[in-house]
C-alpha cells in the first residue's frame, strides 16, 4: 500500500516553519507522496511558476516522496 498525503494538512511552503518537521515526520511514518493543492505552496497563485514547481518537487523527490496528485 502507498500512502499520500495532503498538504493542506500543515502549514507548507516556501516559509513554512513546519514544512521539514511534518515531511520527516511523514517520510518516518511510511507516506510515498505528497498530494499537493496548489493555493497551500502559493497562496492567489502568487509565486506559482514552472520553476517553484520543479523547486518544490525536487526537495520532496530528495526526501524520498512523489507527487501523485495535483
Amino acid at each position: 500500500m502507498k500512502l499520500s498525503v495532503s498538504n493542506i494538512a500543515w502549514d507548507c511552503g516556501p516559509n513554512s516553519s513546519e514544512d521539514e518537521a511534518v515531511i520527516g515526520l511523514l517520510v518516518a511514518n511510511g507516506a510515498t507522496g505528497i498530494e499537493v493543492a496548489p493555493t497551500k505552496l502559493w497562496p492567489g497563485w502568487r509565486g506559482a511558476t514552472e520553476s517553484a514547481a520543479t523547486e518544490f518537487r525536487t526537495r520532496m523527490a530528495s526526501r524520498g516522496l512523489s507527487i501523485p496528485a495535483l
